[in-house]
Parts: structure tokens; sequence; C-alpha cells
């Protein structure tokens, strides 16, 4: 059996700002969950030390602009971050699927 984490990128139909919208599934074998589960809370408790890390999700967008919980760390700490967590994604038990839609194909209230 296999267990998915699906998450979605980008805004809802009428957002006019951005054109695509994209939508990533991670699928992880049911007995390795826990294997990964605990290499990304131990990833996430050393980028994050003072939040619990059941509390928050790593954003990419975050890290790369150095924004939220990622505000006071300099590019080279953040780069490291991104790094550690395709590694992370690399060395993991699992496959990555995604797909993105150009919302401008779509027939909206056809």
């Amino acid at each position: 059996m296999l267990l998915f984490y699906i998450d979605e990128s980008g805004t809802g139909l009428e957002d006019k700002q951005t054109p695509f919208f994209a939508l990533a599934a991670v699928a992880i074998p049911a007995d390795q969950w826990q294997s990964v589960d605990s290499r990304t809370t131990t990833l996430k408790r050393r980028l994050v030390s003072w939040a619990k890390p059941e509390d928050f999700e790593i954003k990419g967008r975050d890290l790369r602009r150095g924004e939220k919980l990622f505000k006071n760390l300099d590019w080279h700490t953040r780069l490291t971050a991104i790094n550690d967590v395709a590694q992370l994604i690399a060395d993991a038990p699992c496959r990555v699927f995604a797909v993105q839609v150009d919302k401008r194909d779509l027939l909206v209230g056809a």
C-alpha cells in the first residue's frame, strides 16, 4: 500500500495574476512512512529549532525569499536548507508526481 501527501501551488481560476496552477503528490510505501516522517521531523527541528515540527510546513517559496519562518536566515543558510530538503526527498523511498495547468486554457463556467 502507498500513502500520498498531496499539495497544490498557485491560486484559483479567477486570479489573473498567475496563470499557472500546480498539483504535486509524494507516494511513500506505508511500511516506510515512519522513517520518512522521522527524517523530516529531524530536518524541521534543525531548520526552525524554536518551533514544533508538527506546527509548520517547509515552504520552498519562504525559503527562497527569506520570508516567514526563514526571514532571519541569510541566503547561504537558506540555500543549504533548500539543498537539504532536496537531499531528503532524493534519499527517501518515494515517488514524486506533479502536474501543471495553464489556467488560461480552462473553460470557466462552461
